[in-house]
């Protein structure tokens, strides 16, 4: 037994009562700890209050800033929600980059990506606000959109090159909607080869500028409610919107 707690680091020593009794001054890991925590050095007064601050901030609602003034506060900054109406070919990443370089802040997240060439709203977590994130990615969101009738592209919006067409003058309002209505509630979605559903921490877009195609996994995807009708000033596009509750943004998005 003594020579398996040997093999362990631990070392048996005989009292004056001639008993054995364990010593973890004989142990090296323990002896180790000990020597860590000597060289430690305790917090400065400025780690404390910042500390203390971070503690306090991590209590308080964050600030909604809805415009950019042009100087901002340190104290608001380290718990502020920022809502960004984000431009095309600007990913969710690139905007929380931009923003992290910008206001040299090293916490920033968003409350949930946009595909590259969507526009709208994106939510931007700035210090303590980031432990929003869980509760945010639940709740329903509503997109709207163009859809083209008759024509498939490389990437399957509009932004790809167009490789097939075909006649739609036929397809009546009545059909638009049956094929709407097969979208509503919970259906299963393979998530585009174009969206940026992350795989190995990379956006599934990236595979597809390489050529490359991995293996997606149906997620579930609830939309509660889907409208699709016809737009009059211009006859070949259809415009629809979505309300959608799910894990992934660009699947709902695309399913409208």
């Amino acid at each position: 037994q003594q020579q398996q707690q040997q093999q362990r680091g631990y070392y048996l020593t005989g009292s004056d009562a001639d008993q054995w009794t364990w010593d973890d001054d004989y142990n090296p890991a323990v002896r180790a700890q000990v020597a860590a925590a000597a060289q430690e050095l305790p917090a400065t007064p400025r780690q404390q209050m910042l500390a203390q601050q971070a503690a306090a901030a991590a209590r308080q609602l964050p600030t909604v800033i809805t415009r950019l003034p042009e100087q901002f506060n340190a104290q608001v900054l380290s718990n502020a929600v920022l809502l960004i109406d984000k431009p095309p070919r600007w990913s969710s990443t690139d905007v929380v980059r931009e923003l992290g370089r910008t206001l040299r802040l090293n916490k920033v997240c968003h409350g949930g990506p946009l595909d590259a060439h969507a526009t709208g709203l994106l939510i931007i977590l700035l210090g303590a606000a980031s432990r929003l994130t869980p509760k945010l990615e639940p709740l329903e969101r509503t997109y709207s959109g163009t859809l083209k009738l008759g024509a498939a592209t490389t990437t399957y919006d509009a932004t790809g090159q167009v490789t097939a067409t075909s006649p739609w003058r036929h397809i009546s309002d009545a059909d638009l909607a049956a094929a709407a209505a097969k979208f509503q509630g919970e259906v299963l979605q393979v998530p585009c080869m174009w969206s940026s559903t992350k795989y190995k921490s990379k956006p599934l877009r990236w595979y597809a500028e390489r050529g490359e195609d991995v293996r997606r996994e149906p997620k579930a995807v609830h939309i509660s409610a889907i409208q699709v009708w016809r737009d009059k000033a211009s006859a070949p596009a259809d415009r629809g919107s979505t309300t959608s509750r799910r894990t992934q943004p660009a699947a709902a998005a695309a399913a409208a």
